[in-house]
């Protein structure tokens, strides 16, 4: 059996570095999706309530605060969310053309030493 060349070694190297951080970038989208689906719940529970004011976790207290003014609040923070998801998602995408990039130049390594080498 052949061996790897080196060139071919330092390309499965960095793909596994891309694969490492494409796995970091997609966990930190699920979170961040996870808490945009509570956003969302919030708000819609929010909109249907007909409290005038609610309460607001902040750290360790609850603080009372108009209803108008949390929606705001959380509408804000949706809209910010949903920016760093974008985001996330190009970062997501990069990385994975760049994978598919490197598997590319990685078979064709391998695939001219078999040629050689038969």
């Amino acid at each position: 059996m052949a061996t790897i060349p080196p060139e071919a070694q330092q390309l499965i190297v960095q793909f596994e570095q891309l694969r490492q951080q494409y796995q970091l970038v997609q966990s930190q989208r699920i979170t961040l999706e996870s808490r945009h689906t509570e956003l969302k719940n919030a708000i819609s529970e929010l909109e249907n309530s007909k409290e005038e004011f609610v309460y607001k976790s902040v750290g360790a207290i609850l603080i009372k605060k108009p209803k108008e003014k949390v929606l705001s609040e959380l509408k804000e923070e949706l809209e910010l969310l949903e920016v760093r998801i974008n985001a996330i998602k190009k970062q997501e995408q990069s990385i994975m053309d760049k994978m598919k990039a490197l598997e590319g130049k990685i078979k064709s390594i391998i695939g001219a030493q078999r040629n050689v080498t038969q």
